[in-house]
């Protein structure tokens, strides 16, 4: 719980000197930029391949849960046939409007933000002892 609090409290300040650079100089592009323009050319175009490798190999992961999440509920179906339709979802997503992407992600985001809340209801009441474990 430490570990997730001083982790926390480094990513605010890390967010909060972020928006203060955004604010002070705001410019078109990525936070790449602000390493290009503040610590050397070289240094914004690695951060920015290493941060395009990024998404590239967590989209491939996220696919891979994907499929064995759904393996699980339907062990008949090829692992393939799921990687296919959830990319084609995410291509989707990502081919439409922004007003839909935008949509689509407030969707996604009330669902994520709602789940979090009721299993720490959940837990709490779990806790307490009104839920058996």
């Amino acid at each position: 719980l430490l570990s997730y609090m001083l982790i926390g409290l480094m990513v605010y300040f890390l967010m909060t000197s972020l928006g203060e650079l955004a604010a002070y100089m705001p410019v078109s592009g990525s936070f790449a930029t602000y390493g290009q323009n503040y610590v050397e050319e070289g240094f914004g175009l690695a951060l920015g391949w290493n941060y395009w490798y990024n998404w590239a190999v967590t989209i491939a992961v996220d696919l891979v849960a994907a499929q064995l999440v759904m393996s699980w509920w339907f062990p008949d179906t090829p692992g393939w046939i799921w990687s296919a339709l959830f990319l084609g979802v995410i291509f989707l997503l990502n081919y439409i409007s922004v007003r839909g992407f935008g949509e689509a992600e407030y969707w996604f985001s009330l669902i994520k933000v709602t789940t979090v809340i009721v299993f720490i209801i959940v837990g709490v009441l779990m806790i307490i002892g009104i839920f058996k474990g």
